[in-house]
């Protein structure tokens, strides 16, 4: 069995606790409550539409097996519940109305990995898929049929020479139904996953949380060089797309984001800094 705990201090701060069984070796039972304090802005096309206050806390039991090396599976259902403090919006959004929410949501997930290095990859493929039903009383969506979401992620390392190395990505994640509630919304921002929300999407030039429409579809680029045997220097692009319908996303909603960062692996693991503009 195990037993962890994670404890971030600062603004934004929260604490994590897991405990879980492995009847089998690579095969695992778990339990996990989150609790995160939240203080953030939200954006439009760069501009800055809302200010939220709010409590997140989180309960889930999950199940997860390594069916083969390198892939692992997991399924499990979780509770979810938003506690909003205040929140904050422009003259565009009187009408919007923002209560406390909560969820119970079942979910699946597929991860393949084969990347040599967890972070500054220089060869493999790295594919993470996903499935989420959400309701509110294990059936049902406010008295009506629930929504769901589709969301994946690939990336690729491909080595050019044994310093040089070209990185796509694809990034995704489609909301299926109607009334879908602000806080599962799609969002994205920020150059790492989850970095302010649990469904957001990295978007390297844009560090803030830019809301999207239903469908959301991102597609990126780097350039990682290798300078001696510890330092990284990276060029990047990415494009999204997103559209309130899966059949308009090349005729909606589109941003272009840039950077460039130096990176290195340190005595205290991995640092990085990062240039953007969008």
């Amino acid at each position: 069995s195990y037993l962890s705990g994670t404890v971030r201090l600062g603004k934004r701060y929260a604490a994590k606790l897991s405990y879980g069984i492995e009847p089998s070796p690579l095969t695992s039972l778990g339990m996990t409550y989150l609790f995160q304090y939240n203080d953030l802005d939200y954006y439009s096309e760069g501009e800055r539409v809302f200010n939220s206050t709010f409590r997140y806390h989180m309960g889930e039991i999950a199940y997860h097996n390594v069916w083969l090396r390198n892939v692992r599976f997991g399924l499990g259902i979780r509770y979810e519940l938003y506690n909003y403090e205040k929140f904050l919006h422009d003259d565009d959004y009187a009408g919007l109305n923002i209560g406390n929410e909560h969820f119970f949501t079942y979910f699946a997930n597929l991860h393949y990995e084969t990347f040599d290095k967890a972070y500054f990859p220089s060869r493999g493929v790295m594919f993470d898929g996903s499935y989420t039903f959400y309701t509110d009383n294990f059936t049902e969506y406010k008295d009506r049929t629930p929504f769901s979401s589709v969301s994946g992620v690939f990336e690729s390392a491909i080595p050019i020479t044994n310093r040089l190395s070209i990185i796509p990505g694809i990034y995704g994640r489609f909301l299926i139904g109607r009334n879908i509630p602000f806080s599962k919304m799609n969002v994205m921002g920020g150059d790492i996953m989850h970095q302010y929300l649990p469904d957001q999407l990295p978007f390297i030039g844009s560090t803030n949380i830019e809301l999207m429409n239903q469908s959301l579809l991102i597609g990126a680029i780097k350039l990682r060089q290798r300078i001696g045997q510890s330092h990284y220097v990276s060029i990047m692009g990415n494009y999204a797309l997103s559209s309130r319908e899966f059949n308009d996303l090349l005729k909606e909603k589109s941003m272009f984001g840039c950077g460039i960062s130096y990176g290195m692996d340190s005595m205290f693991g991995p640092l990085e800094a990062t240039l953007n503009y969008t």
